[in-house]
Order: structure tokens, then sequence, then C-alpha cells
């Protein structure tokens, strides 16, 4: 068993003792943050999308999709 302050509870954060996962996965969600933070920049200063695009409606397709596979998993 870990022995461990609870007050300083902010160390046990950032700290891994066995999350091989993690340490494999890490550069990978960090490549993919990196793409996508590139990709919404050129959509918002460099395409300048309408108000009216198809694009800017992109968050209400992915709740609806959200919420319809959350009703299949619920009554599979």
């Amino acid at each position: 068993m870990i022995s461990y302050n609870p007050k300083e509870w902010f160390t046990f954060i950032f700290r891994f003792h066995r999350a091989d996962t993690i340490r494999k996965l890490f550069p990978l969600l960090t490549g993919i943050c990196v793409y996508s933070g590139i990709i919404a920049f050129f959509e918002i200063e460099f395409f300048k999308l309408a108000a009216t695009s198809h694009v800017k409606n992109i968050p209400v397709m992915h709740t609806l999709l959200g919420f319809a596979i959350s009703m299949l998993l619920v009554f599979r």
C-alpha cells in the first residue's frame, strides 16, 4: 500500500507508478492534440467560415450522435 499525505494531493495527479499504457500513448495523444489545434486555428483564422456554414454545425451533430449511441448502449 502506498502511504501518502492527503493534504498534498496535487503531486499524485502527475505521478504514474505502473501506468505503462499512459506512457506509451502520451506521444500519440500529444500529436493528436497539436493536429486538432492546428486544424481549429486554420478554420477560425484563415477560412473565416460564415455562421450558416455546415462546418459550424458539427458540435450539434456530435451531440446527437453521442445521445444516439448512449441510448443504444442503455437499451441493448
